[in-house]
């Protein structure tokens, strides 16, 4: 939906985001993890994050994380200025890098919580914190000259990344996929059936 105010509203249809799973897409795996649920279908999301963990791809993801994080390098990185809120956006893949390495597991949402599992305390980290320290109590992180540490951390740390192996295969089978979205057509047909001839009373939520 276009933006309005504040909301920033976009999604997939069900067949579209089970292709998007079976890829390991990282977008959906963040979404699956999201702290806050506005509405929900009960069962959906886990039963969908369950079934994420068979596709679940550390190779794809990785593949995904360096492609941004080296578009947003090669962008922003090249000036002898920067605003500073774009560090992040570079941060956030290089350290999504660092937690599939180390830990071959689906990337956290939450950039804390990333932060505090792969960035030690240290120099760099003291920076990383200045800055969300800033950005936290509302400081505009407006344009400002290029920070050498930070920038050397995430080139080095995007060499090390370099050799990820971009043609990836996906070799898993459709057929989970497809006995899922059975399911939840046959579910979604049952709900409206009770709805029909058990009708909401009044203006009472559905």
């Amino acid at each position: 939906m276009p933006i309005s105010d504040d909301l920033d509203i976009s999604g997939w249809d069900l067949p579209k985001a089970l292709g998007l799973l079976r890829k390991s897409n990282p977008p959906l795996l963040e979404w699956l993890q999201s702290p806050i649920i506005y509405a929900e279908i009960p069962g959906f999301r886990d039963s969908l994050w369950d079934l994420s963990q068979r596709y679940f791809c550390p190779r794809a993801c990785m593949y995904h994380y360096m492609s941004m994080a080296d578009r947003n390098r090669r962008t922003y990185l090249d000036a002898s200025t920067i605003r500073l809120k774009r560090y992040f956006y570079m941060l956030r893949p290089v350290l999504a890098c660092e937690w599939l390495t180390e830990r071959g597991s689906v990337v956290p949402m939450q950039f804390g919580t990333l932060l505090d599992e792969v960035v030690p305390h240290g120099p760099i980290r003291s920076i990383i914190d200045d800055l969300l320290d800033r950005k936290r109590a509302g400081i505009e992180l407006g344009e400002g000259p290029v920070i050498p540490e930070l920038s050397n951390f995430i080139v080095q740390k995007m060499e090390t990344f370099k050799e990820v192996v971009k043609g990836t295969e996906f070799t898993e089978p459709w057929e989970p996929l497809d006995d899922y979205f059975r399911q939840i057509l046959s579910t979604v047909a049952q709900t409206k059936a009770n709805k029909t001839l058990h009708p909401t009373a009044g203006n009472a939520p559905v």
